[in-house]
């Protein structure tokens, strides 16, 4: 299986409200989504995944119908190199198609993975990284309605990752997580933004659905980041820091350059004054997101921990900072959690910046 382009709207041209995602009725779009959502949710992983490749032959996305993003004057030299790297094509095009698209790729790219090569997440967290890409596709139809829903360990296994791996397994692991991981992310753009806009209007249960919604995704992102990483130290030291560091890694590869990690980070400190403020009704629903918030950092702390140690600095970051990265990675969610933990004695405006 080798990879393949994984094709993403700018993070700038994500839908800002809920009312703005349905695709239209009777479209190809509206259809594929259906082909997943109208059946049932106990699916094994290999009709799942059977479902989700009907459900894109049903779209019928083809690169021809989109416009590639070549002079984008809101990129870095940073996102550009990412984006080559692991092979993400920005590009502009129907919305609700596009969007439709990457969270049907990401999740059939999250089960082929899964199937091929294994994993050894819990059954819990692969449950939960499971429903977060269906709760996508929910979202992306229209139904701003929160999954609820939770397997316990009788939930079936997948197959566990090999002990031996054959040419570049862990690559196209590293790879291929990143796209799934990068719709994740996404769709927390999605969901805060729809968050805020609904907030701000004192539209409490639709704030309420969405801050839920972003809860579920976020959950997502926690196991999405120790799936990326679900291979042995060996096989990081063999196929993957090679591949980070020059001459294989463009010169301005970083790991703080995901342009839609860095407008998600945006997102949440233009959103400082509106937590500080935030409608008492809105806390239950703030507590738990920031519950998800702090185990996604957690485990990218973890598994940055089982790759380059607690003292080490980043490959990506060793020229631009003596940090090691794992106290990089404390550093950033205590500060973006704290975002999110204002209240109104200790508010900013929202041109507050996030380091």
């Amino acid at each position: 299986m080798t990879v393949s382009d994984f094709y993403l709207l700018r993070p700038q041209d994500l839908p800002t409200s809920a009312r703005a995602l349905a695709p239209e009725p009777g479209g190809a779009a509206a259809a594929a989504l259906a082909t997943v959502l109208d059946g049932p949710r106990d699916r094994s992983d290999e009709e799942e995944l059977a479902v989700l490749r009907a459900a894109l032959r049903t779209l019928g996305f083809s690169p021809a119908e989109v416009a590639v993003v070549t002079d984008d004057p809101e990129e870095s030299a940073g996102n550009r190199a990412n984006d080559s790297a692991f092979r993400f094509v920005r590009v502009r095009g129907e919305v609700s198609r596009v969007l439709t698209h990457s969270v049907l790729q990401g999740y059939a790219t999250l089960l082929e993975e899964a199937l091929t090569t294994g994993t050894d997440l819990s059954p819990e967290r692969w449950w939960l990284l499971r429903g977060a890409l269906r709760q996508l596709l929910r979202l992306v139809s229209g139904d701003v309605t929160a999954l609820h829903e939770q397997r316990g360990p009788g939930t079936p296994r997948l197959p566990a990752r090999p002990t031996a791996y054959r040419n570049n397994e862990a690559l196209r692991r590293w790879t291929r997580g990143h796209h799934v991981f990068m719709v994740i992310v996404q769709g927390l753009v999605i969901t805060l933004n729809g968050f805020a806009h609904h907030a701000r209007r004192g539209e409490i249960p639709e704030a309420q659905r969405m801050l839920e919604v972003g809860t579920v995704v976020m959950w997502g992102a926690e196991g999405a980041l120790r799936f990326t990483g679900d291979f042995p130290y060996s096989e990081y030291q063999r196929s993957i820091r090679p591949t980070l560091m020059p001459p294989t890694a463009p010169p301005d590869m970083s790991g703080l350059r995901w342009r839609d990690h860095e407008y998600l980070v945006r997102v949440l400190a233009g959103m400082r004054s509106l937590f500080a403020r935030l409608d008492p009704q809105l806390e239950p629903q703030r507590a738990r997101f920031l519950e998800a918030f702090t185990a996604t950092y957690d485990s990218h702390r973890s598994v940055c921990a089982h790759f380059v140690g607690t003292e080490q600095t980043s490959v990506l970051m060793a020229t631009r900072s003596s940090r090691s990265a794992v106290s990089t990675l404390e550093h950033f969610k205590r500060v973006r959690s704290g975002l999110m933990r204002a209240r109104e004695q200790d508010r900013g405006d929202d041109s507050g910046t996030v380091s």
